[in-house]
């Protein structure tokens, strides 16, 4: 059975993108700032890391935002517990980076002692859980292959019965 994405699930989806691949994107806009000095921008969009994470998730969120079947799937038996995973992933990644985050500003204003290392810390923090919406976002497109994969086969059984039929 086809299941459509809801209007939830896509802004969800396109937050945990966005959340899953900026810790990468700022690591090297920040270290190449402390390599190369004021040349930074044009060094980090010159690496091809962050060139090829810019360019896959520009393409993603915009076929998610343009098209409006783009996340429906065919999910049926055990691909719901996947799916579900992936979504609670999708939604929980997000909110505890941006709360790790909040966190570590709010807490850095008021230590005056060592803001730095307090950013430093929530920020790493920030960046592992942030895995949390990357595997979020890889469980939930896991699902959706399965489904259409398990929707190919029925219709080429199908296809094979009716063919034999025929003769």
């Amino acid at each position: 059975m086809l299941t459509p994405a809801s209007l939830l699930l896509k802004v969800c989806y396109c937050v945990a993108l966005i959340v899953a691949v900026s810790p990468s994107l700022i690591a090297a806009l920040v270290s190449a700032r402390n390599v190369m000095g004021g040349l930074a921008p044009i060094v980090a969009l010159l690496g091809l890391g962050p060139a090829i994470s810019i360019g896959v998730v520009a393409v993603r969120l915009y076929a998610v935002i343009r098209h409006p079947h783009t996340l429906d799937a065919y999910v049926s038996g055990q691909l719901h517990s996947l799916r579900r995973l992936g979504i609670w992933g999708m939604v929980v990644g997000p909110i505890v980076s941006i709360g790790i985050l909040v966190a570590g500003v709010t807490y850095a204003r008021q230590d005056q002692d060592a803001p730095g290392l307090v950013m430093f810390v929530s920020s790493v923090y920030a960046f592992y859980s942030s895995s949390i919406a990357f595997a979020g976002c890889a469980l939930f497109e896991l699902s959706r292959l399965f489904g259409f994969e398990a929707r190919m086969r029925e219709d080429r059984r199908r296809a094979v019965a009716a063919v034999a039929r025929a003769r």
